[in-house]
This record gives C-alpha cells, structure tokens and sequence, in this order.
C-alpha cells in the first residue's frame, strides 16, 4: 500500500480500500495525506456499516449526514464533502455510487466557487485576505475556461497536455510595484 501505516477497514467499503489507496497514489498525494484521507473513507465505511448501508446507499445527503456526525465526534480534519470528492469519484468510475444529482448545469461557476471558499476555510483554514485572493484567482480562471452560457469549463486539468487559455488581466487596483530594499 502506498499510505505509510495500514488503515483498518470494516463495512461497504473494506473491498474498496487497495483501490482507494492506489488512487490517492495516482492523484499524488504524500503518503502521510494518504493516511488521512483513507481513515476518513474508513471511517465513512464503519459508519454506514452502523447504519445497515451499503456503498450504492452513498449520496450527498449521506456525505452530509456523515460530515456532521464527524464534526460532533471531534475530528479536526477532513470535514467537509470536498474531502471526500476523490473517493466518490473513484466510485462512481466503478459503478458503486450512483452518479451525483450535483450541482449540475444549474449552479455552475458559482458552485464551484462556494465549494472552493468552503475549502480554503475548513481544510486549509487561511485567514480572511487569503482566501479572498485566492478566491479572485479562481474566479478569472472560471471566467476564462467557461464561456457565457456554460456550467462546465471547456478545459479540463486531467488533460494536463492542454493548455488552458489565457486568463484575463488582473485589475490594475491589484497589481503593485516591486519592493526595494536599500543597497548598504
């Protein structure tokens, strides 16, 4: 396994659990990330086995239930649905979860945006200015892939080899003039 220390699995997702490893390994993630991702998914796993689930009972509502729960049992990380993104991916391209009723074309740039500032805020936990800047970052950039009309970016980043197109200016408000410091 690529994690440094084995996760205990029980429940619907134990068989999952070299796969979910694997998969993690692909995306990049260190081994020590690894780890904690896998014992959110594991403990995922031990509590729909609690509730008499199986993985095709996995939705949004379920991830939400779960985040909650998680929340009121005193983790400090991996709790929001985004940090589970990656598992559910993964098993919906096996056909284990039924395909998102997500966001769909409904919500859009707009979606993505909130996910991410929910992101920034529990899973990193950056101070109000910077997630403000990375929030302007994200908004140019799903101004660029998407054009007017469309919910979904034209440019994907699992087609590393394309490049994407060229992001709008930053506004001149924010661009600032290069610090110099006196030469002694």
């Amino acid at each position: 396994m690529h994690s440094k220390s084995q996760v205990r699995w029980s429940g619907p997702l134990g068989p999952f659990a070299a796969g979910l490893d694997a998969e993690l390994a692909r995306l990049g993630y260190t081994p020590a990330g690894t780890r904690r991702k896998l014992e959110a998914a594991a403990h995922l796993s031990q509590w729909l086995a609690g509730r008499g689930m199986t993985a095709g009972d996995i939705g949004d509502e379920t991830i939400a239930e779960f985040m909650v729960a998680r929340r009121a049992g005193g983790y400090a990380s991996q709790l929001t649905a985004g940090s589970l993104a990656w598992m559910l991916g993964y098993l919906r391209g096996r056909g284990a979860v039924r395909p998102s009723a997500g966001p769909g074309s409904a919500a859009g740039a707009g979606h993505l945006l909130e996910r991410f500032a929910a992101f920034l805020a529990d899973e990193r936990g950056l101070a109000d200015k910077t997630r403000s800047a990375h929030l302007e970052s994200a908004r140019r950039f799903l101004a660029a892939v998407t054009p007017d009309g469309e919910s979904s970016p034209r440019w994907s980043p699992s087609q590393p080899r394309t490049s994407p197109p060229s992001l709008p200016a930053r506004p001149a408000s924010r661009l600032r003039a290069p610090r110099r410091t006196p030469r002694a």
